[in-house]
């Protein structure tokens, strides 16, 4: 007899044992990373935007 995953998780399921797919350490962090590298890259286009703008002698009130 080979059970399914889903029969093993139903089996222990009910028996009582709570069974829930939980992530990763590495899969947080992957995520985590991804998340932080959106951010610094905005910030870096919004800098450089800004950077460029004063060098060009234009103000942006802000």
């Amino acid at each position: 007899m080979n059970p399914t995953l889903q029969e093993a998780v139903d089996y222990l399921e009910r028996k009582g044992i709570k069974v829930s797919p939980h992530k990763s350490t590495f899969q947080v962090n992957t995520e985590m990373v991804a998340i932080l590298l959106t951010f610094l890259m905005a910030e870096i286009d919004y800098l450089n935007a800004r950077i460029t703008s004063l060098e060009g002698g234009g103000s942006d009130a802000e």
